[in-house]
């Protein structure tokens, strides 16, 4: 997976290369809309400790951007595939759960089916669907912060758009320079 820091008024078809971000091929893209959101850990975790108020803050700062991605028809369809199949199996433990509760005789064999179904639901999200396509590690004010499958797109991205590659994080190089500039962010807070 490649990483790209990316502005976010540079994420239309007019700005990004045709080159697929799963695949890095050239022939056959097409650009989708998606929609990018991230949501700061600290909003995460004030669900966990304050219930209904840290939910209204995870909401108040969620932030999102709509960008269009270049894709291959079949490496788009294969990630949107996996995302329907992942969330599936979620969706799919609810009526389990609802059985168990209703019938007490299959109160045990249902728990069990629930979760079995939701662990294994969160678990193929978060590791095949999630990694099929482009994922979103951060947005600020003027960056979205990519995670790409292919590297040959990470680098025509970094190429069209003038974006030192060799200072993004994840790059084998410049980690010195890209750790003086997140220091000097992280001083002026």
């Amino acid at each position: 997976m490649a990483i790209v820091r990316i502005p976010k008024n540079a994420v239309t078809k007019f700005d990004l290369p045709a080159v697929c971000v799963v695949t890095g091929g050239d022939q056959g893209v097409t650009y989708k809309p998606i929609t990018f959101q991230w949501v700061p850990l600290w909003a995460r975790l004030s669900v966990a400790f304050c219930g209904i108020i840290g939910l209204i803050a995870m909401l108040v700062s969620t932030k999102r951007v709509r960008a269009e991605m270049p894709f291959n028809e079949g490496a788009y369809g294969a990630w949107k595939r996996k995302q329907w199949i992942g969330g599936g199996l979620v969706l799919a433990s609810f009526p389990v759960l609802l059985l168990a509760l209703l019938e007490p005789e299959w109160l045990l064999l249902g728990l069990g089916g629930f979760f079995a179904l939701f662990v294994a639901g969160l678990a193929y999200l978060i590791a095949v669907a999630r990694r099929a396509g482009p994922m979103c590690r951060e947005i600020d004010d003027t960056h979205i912060t990519l995670e790409l499958p292919s590297e040959a797109a990470a680098q025509a991205f970094s190429a069209r758009l003038g974006l030192d590659a060799a200072a993004l994080p994840g790059s084998s190089e410049g980690l010195d320079e890209y750790d003086a500039r997140i220091d000097e962010e992280l001083s002026r807070l």
